[in-house]
């Protein structure tokens, strides 16, 4: 009895037959080198990198795929040497491009960076996201730009008041869903 229930927790039927949720979680790591933002004049350091969710994770299943939804977005800082002077991030802005529109998902000011386990930003049905509105509209395009398998590039925008002390890495959690067809 219990093998026979089992299959209908993870399996529904659609009007167009069975489906399934598959998740994943990208990773988008960028590293800050305390050498490449102290040679800069202002503080201000700028990465960026092209991203696309549906060839790196979903691949496999996207010709089948209904829909994607992002469930959870976290983010993390590590390797700051937290024996050095603090470093401050006088503004910090995450954002996506694709297709010559950028579209920000977080910025800050003020940013005292150190270490920090994974940050809640975004959680469906959570009441209390850090993200505001039109934020959490920027991750519900990026779920239809992944489903369209168009890529986008994410972009890392700071200015460091002072001098950068530590090297370290800021990486985002993506916890995506895709729903897709077994037929």
């Amino acid at each position: 009895m219990v093998l026979f229930l089992l299959p209908l927790v993870f399996f529904g039927c659609g009007e167009e037959g069975v489906q399934t949720d598959i998740e994943k979680t990208t990773t988008v790591s960028f590293d800050i080198l305390k050498d490449q933002v102290n040679a800069t004049a202002d503080g201000a350091y700028q990465l960026k990198q092209t991203i696309d969710f549906a060839a790196e994770d979903f691949q496999q299943y996207i010709n089948d795929t209904r829909s994607f939804r992002i469930e959870k977005l976290q983010f993390e800082i590590k390797g700051v040497d937290e024996t050095l002077p603090i470093s401050l991030i006088n503004d910090l802005a995450i954002a996506l491009n694709v297709d010559n529109t950028t579209y920000q998902f977080l910025q800050a000011d003020n940013v005292r960076l150190e270490n920090t386990a994974r940050v809640l930003l975004y959680e469906v049905n959570n009441p209390i996201n850090i993200l505001n509105e039109e934020q959490i509209a920027t991750l519900e395009r990026i779920a239809d730009y992944v489903l369209n398998q168009r890529p986008m590039d994410f972009n890392f925008d700071a200015i460091f008041a002072g001098r950068l002390y530590s090297n370290f890495t800021i990486t985002f959690y993506f916890d995506m869903v895709a729903q897709v067809d077994l037929d």
